[in-house]
Order: C-alpha cells, then sequence, then structure tokens
C-alpha cells in the first residue's frame, strides 16, 4: 500500500470519527435537555405545592420538601454526570479537529462548539456567554441550588419553624 493510500485511509477514517463525535454529543445534549426541562418541571410543581395554602400546611411542607430534596438529588446527580460526559466529548472532538487540520493543513480551522476561539461575535445585553454559568453548567447550578433550598426546608419543618 502506497503512503497517499495510507494517507488517505487515516483522513477518511478521522473524518468519518469527527462525524460521529459531533453527533454522540448533539444527542447527548437532547437527552440532557429532556431531563432538565422534565425535572424543572417537577420541582416547580413541587415548589408550587410547597406554598400552595393547603389545610395541615406543616405536614404537607415537610412531604413536598422531602420529595424536593430527593427530585432534586438524582436531578443534581443525573446533571453532574451529563455535564461529565459532555466534557469528554468535547475533548474528543477537539483532539479529532487538531488531528483532522494538522492532515488537511488548515492550522486557522476553528472547530464545532469552540467558544473560546477569537470569533467576530459581539457580545452585548441580549447575547453573551458566561463561563462560569454556561448552558452545560447550569444543568448542575439550577438542581443543586434547589437541593439546598428543599434541604433548608425539610430542616425548618423538622425543627417546626414551618
Amino acid at each position: 500500500m502506497s503512503y497517499t493510500a495510507s494517507a488517505e485511509k487515516a483522513l477518511d477514517f478521522h473524518v468519518e470519527s469527527y462525524k460521529l463525535r459531533i453527533e454522540y454529543v448533539t444527542k447527548q445534549f437532547d437527552r440532557m435537555w429532556n431531563r432538565f426541562q422534565l425535572l424543572l418541571g417537577i420541582d416547580t410543581a413541587l415548589v408550587a405545592l410547597i406554598f400552595t395554602p393547603l389545610t395541615q400546611k406543616r405536614f404537607s411542607t415537610a412531604v413536598f420538601a422531602s420529595l424536593g430534596f430527593v427530585v432534586s438529588l438524582f436531578w443534581f446527580l443525573i446533571g453532574a454526570e451529563d455535564k461529565f460526559l459532555v466534557e469528554v466529548y468535547r475533548e474528543q472532538l477537539r483532539r479529532e479537529t487538531s488531528q483532522l487540520k494538522t492532515l488537511l493543513d488548515l492550522p486557522d480551522y476553528v472547530g464545532v462548539g469552540d467558544t473560546d476561539a477569537a470569533t467576530a461575535v459581539r457580545r452585548d445585553l441580549l447575547q453573551f456567554r458566561f463561563h462560569r454559568a454556561s448552558i452545560t453548567r447550569l444543568v448542575v447550578i439550577v438542581p443543586l441550588l434547589l437541593l439546598i433550598g428543599f434541604g433548608v426546608l425539610v430542616l425548618l419543618a423538622a425543627f417546626g419553624v414551618i
């Protein structure tokens, strides 16, 4: 097999691998946001039930806060794993992009989803990227905040404060 045929096979492999990795990360985002929406809806309903006037307020607050705590803990664990998987897939894409840039001699190519690369996109009040609270971090931040909130409500209900 000649060098050219070998290089062509390597290039074909990397292109197919890149496509597969893009598909993986896209599907992971789809699954992640479907779970986020479902669990946000459940936690929102539980918060609404806690603050809805009911008879036996103390009992219902403790029950709904406990349910919210469990759901939020579950959501937090899933969100942390989702974020981890997204980071793994992104790192694989970065490596694949680097190899393709070398093989195709495209040093200025910016890979899909590379938000750290220099860009001409203007940042202003209506469009920006806040890295510390990026959309992929929100899948962990939101359930963590709800977990803390429900935990406080459980403790307050357990000590008869509410």
